[in-house]
């Protein structure tokens, strides 16, 4: 019990000069289960006139937003027509195939592709803090 009395006349003795300029000394002492313990807290309790933060109400309105998305490379097959000339003989024209038609794989690079859209944003209350209010 000694030691919870000097222990509190310590912490008063450290908080009194505080305590002149806070605007408010909070001083708890409990014993619970988990032992006794001693809380101060000092300091200001409200706010300085004219700084509460004010709710300011911002209208709904549209956005320009841009999405881009990555887009992956990939092989893809594509045809590629024969190769033909045409041979002339006399009054005739034949048609010969130089090089047959055919499948040729080819790769795509990844990319990205970006696109924009118009998003609606509802109206929401805004806390602004600071400043003088007239």
């Amino acid at each position: 019990m000694r030691k919870i009395i000097r222990m509190l006349v310590t912490a008063g003795a450290l908080c009194l000069p505080g305590a002149v300029n806070a605007d408010g000394l909070t001083f708890r002492l409990g014993i619970g289960g988990a032992g006794t313990f001693l809380d101060f807290e000092l300091g200001s309790t409200r706010r300085a006139r004219g700084h509460e933060p004010r709710r300011v109400w911002v209208p709904g309105h549209y956005e320009e937003r841009v999405r881009c998305v990555e887009i992956p490379g990939r092989w893809r097959e594509e045809w590629v027509p024969a190769q033909v000339r045409v041979v002339h003989i006399g009054r005739h024209a034949r048609t010969e195939i130089v090089r047959p038609g055919h499948m040729r794989r080819v790769w795509e690079p990844p990319r990205t592709v970006c696109e924009s859209e118009r998003v609606w944003v509802p109206g929401y209350w805004r806390l602004e803090h600071g400043g003088h209010r007239r």
